[in-house]
């Protein structure tokens, strides 16, 4: 989740940044951004902020702009630039690939986890229900005792008088 945060939080140009970057007038900045019909990823007051994403789009459109305008283009530094792009991509892609098979391995062990709660929670179900099985055999037996039980010591015990409540007071 923090990778996220660090995303959103990517470095915006405005269009006088992006004529330095580019090293092209502020004119041709507006001029590539409309032609290329690229929207400003944050708009403050009048201000139009781009990211770092549509900066490599414009760069790649100025440099398709000097081929058609048969200006000598720095081929060069376009091979640069779509080496270190492509760099900077499979590296993000191996960062990806490393984050995502560390949460599989943590989603494995979690269903690991739970088969093991879960064969647990059928051992000590099938346990319940022999014990279940075999509890109706002795709880008729020890009921049959404790009731008989109860009424010999109903037999045995002797009948009390009942007293009143200040009789009980005085006569100790």
């Amino acid at each position: 989740m923090s990778e996220r945060k660090k995303d959103t939080k990517e470095k915006l140009y405005s269009q006088t940044q992006l004529s330095k970057e580019l090293k092209v007038s502020q004119s041709t900045i507006t001029r590539l951004i409309r032609d290329s019909g690229i929207e400003p990823t944050k708009t403050i007051g009048r201000k139009k902020l781009y990211s770092e994403d549509q900066l490599k789009i414009l760069r790649l459109s100025s440099f398709e702009r000097k081929k058609d305008t048969h200006e000598v283009p720095n081929n060069n530094g376009l091979s640069v630039f779509l080496q270190e792009e492509i760099k900077r991509l499979h590296e993000e892609n191996e960062k990806l690939t490393e984050r995502y098979t560390e949460q599989l391995k943590a989603k494995d062990k979690q269903i690991d986890d739970l088969n093991e709660r879960l064969s647990e929670s059928h051992k000590l179900q099938l346990g319940l229900e022999n014990q279940l099985k075999m509890l109706p055999e002795t709880t008729q037996e020890s009921q049959t005792q404790e009731s008989e039980t109860v009424v010999e010591e109903t037999k045995k015990a002797p009948k009390s008088e009942k007293k009143g409540f200040w009789s009980r007071i005085f006569n100790k």
